[in-house]
């Protein structure tokens, strides 16, 4: 439970968050954590930018920064694609 598509109909336009979810489970992260991750990983990005609002928030966020997504994770959440 908890997944970016949980509950939504339209399945289409969706498929990239649940791409997110997918890979988000699989290293047992949540989906903020693999997006940002993700994002960090692109060499064209310099600093990617994220707010929290609470501790919990800035705790989650954070973690991302020790997780490594493999070559098939990136290509997973390549929505270009």
């Amino acid at each position: 439970g908890g997944g970016l598509t949980e509950g939504s109909d339209d399945s289409v336009s969706l498929q990239p968050l649940g791409r997110i979810d997918d890979v988000a489970a699989q290293h047992r992260a949540s989906p903020a954590q693999v997006a940002l991750a993700c994002i960090m990983a692109r060499p064209s990005v310099a600093a990617p930018i994220a707010s929290a609002t609470s501790v919990r928030q800035l705790a989650e966020i954070s973690a991302a920064v020790s997780l490594t997504l493999s070559g098939e994770d990136m290509a997973t959440l390549d929505f270009a694609g």
